[in-house]
Formats: structure tokens, C-alpha cells, sequence
């Protein structure tokens, strides 16, 4: 009897050891997956603020005029205009470089025209002097000092000038000074006999 009381006994113990290894195991298991669920979380939240990054880094350009295929492009941010060209098919035949700045970096929304070698001819522009023979300043090639020497043109009007041109080509009129920042109505009619194309 008694060694039928010891054989209970040691099936007690061996059931409830069993179940302690068992639950062990679990809770073990149990840590284990929540740990590859906090790593799949952090990966995913990884992989998404990566992909974030690469959606701010786009810009759309709008480029026109003499280029093979224009039209609104993707490009990385920082990305130049000669970039833009490129995945264009390149400039035109008639394509008047001299007129734009193809080192210029891009910015998002930005709309730039290149203008053929005939509409530079129309406006002006590649004469080797900012000065015309009338001692008017010509918009379209001015440097900064020539720019600077108008009424109510400083360094900093000056530069938006520069920058206006670079990105949009020539001027085609003179009204089109207004669309360069801080230039309203008053200071063009400062400038407008003092200028030309």
C-alpha cells in the first residue's frame, strides 16, 4: 500500500512538473512573439518613415519650349535644370542655352521655358552689352551691378531679377519685370524708362 501511495505521489509531482514546464514554455513563447512583433512594428515604421523621405525628396518641374518631349517631370530634390533636359530627350535643335541657366537647381513647382534661338532674336537677348546704345539698361543680360545702377533696384531686387531670368528665360516684355518679387507698380514706372530688352 505503501508503495502505491509513493507511486501517486510521484505521478502528482511528475503531472504538476509537467505542467509547470509546459507553462514555462508558453510564457517563454509568449516573449518571444511579442518581441518579433515589436521588431516587425519597428521595421515597418522604419521602412515607412523611408519611404516619407523619398516622397519629400520629389519635385514636379513643368519645363516647355525647346525641349524633345516638354511637359511635367519627377526629379529628386536638388536636381538641376540640365537634368530636367535630359529626361526631356534633350534640348531642340533651335535651342537658345545662352538664354538659361542649365546649372540651375530646381525647385518643386516650378515652371520653366526654354526659349529657340528665334524668340531670343525677337527679344534681345545675347547682346554682349547690358547698356544699350541709348543708356538703358537691358533686362535681359544685366548683370547685378548693371541692375543695381536703376532707381529702387538694390542687391536684393537685383538677385530676384537675375533669378527670375535664369529660371524663366528672357524677358519678352518689359511689363514682365511685375512678376519678379517686390517689383509692383510703382517701382516699375521708376524703371520703365530706364530699361529695355
Amino acid at each position: 500500500m505503501e508503495k502505491s501511495k509513493n507511486l501517486k505521489r510521484w505521478i502528482y509531482v511528475g503531472i504538476i512538473t509537467a505542467a509547470l514546464v509546459i507553462f514555462a514554455l508558453w510564457l517563454f513563447l509568449q516573449e518571444d512573439s511579442r518581441q518579433k512583433a515589436v521588431l516587425k512594428t519597428s521595421d515597418t515604421e522604419v521602412v515607412n518613415a523611408e519611404n516619407g523621405q523619398e516622397n519629400a525628396a520629389e519635385i514636379y518641374v513643368h519645363i516647355t519650349g525647346a525641349v524633345n518631349n516638354p511637359g511635367v517631370i519627377k526629379l529628386a530634390q536638388g536636381s538641376r535644370l540640365i537634368d530636367a533636359i535630359e529626361k526631356l530627350g534633350g534640348l531642340a535643335e533651335n535651342a537658345d542655352t545662352d538664354s538659361v541657366n542649365l546649372a540651375s537647381v530646381l525647385e518643386d513647382e516650378d515652371k520653366i521655358h526654354i526659349y529657340t534661338k528665334d524668340e531670343t532674336a525677337e527679344t534681345g537677348v545675347g547682346s554682349a552689352s547690358a547698356a544699350s546704345g541709348t543708356g538703358r539698361v537691358n533686362i535681359n543680360t544685366a548683370s547685378l551691378e548693371d541692375l543695381k545702377t536703376l532707381p529702387g533696384i538694390g542687391d536684393a531686387i537685383g538677385k530676384s531679377i537675375i533669378d527670375y531670368r535664369e529660371k524663366n528665360g528672357a524677358f519678352r516684355s518689359l511689363e514682365d519685370l511685375k512678376e519678379v518679387d517686390r517689383i509692383g507698380d510703382k517701382v516699375f514706372e521708376k524703371l520703365k524708362d530706364s530699361i529695355t530688352l
